[in-house]
């Protein structure tokens, strides 16, 4: 089964997938605006994908995104562990104490079609890899 927004769809024997909105900004927990890709293999092995600036903290890049000029970017991919598909503050714990170990591609391969080198807030977002992602993954 696939799973977008909640609502399941798709394979039977497929990977399942979701979309996990988080905060873009620690500072603003309740705007939850990023997306973070959920993929579980085999019913236990999960994987937290997203796609964000480098130096995502940094003034500078905050001033670019918030001005729509391109930023440099990275797909990040992440193994979880010990923790359920559905368990959103788990997931959320896991996905920003982990550090990336993953080459995405060799897990993913559809991420080698990806243009990871930048983001654009406007045109080429967390929000566009996620439908990117769960457009190749059908």
């Amino acid at each position: 089964m696939f799973y977008f927004y909640g609502l399941s769809f798709g394979l039977q024997n497929g990977p399942r997938i979701r979309i996990l909105k988080t905060a873009v900004v620690p500072l603003l927990p309740d705007i939850k605006q990023h997306h973070v890709v959920v993929v579980e293999h085999y019913n236990r092995i999960l994987y937290a994908i997203d796609f964000t600036p480098l130096n995502q903290s940094s003034i500078g890049t905050l001033t670019s995104l918030a001005l729509a000029r391109d930023v440099p970017a990275e797909v990040r991919v992440k193994f979880l562990t010990n923790v359920d598909f559905h368990d959103d503050l788990g997931i959320i714990h896991q996905w920003l104490h982990k550090p990336c170990v993953l080459s995405g591609s060799s897990v993913f391969p559809c991420l080698d079609r990806w243009d990871s080198s930048f983001m654009n807030v406007y045109f080429h977002n967390c929000q566009h890899f996620s439908a990117f992602f769960l457009g190749s993954s059908n």
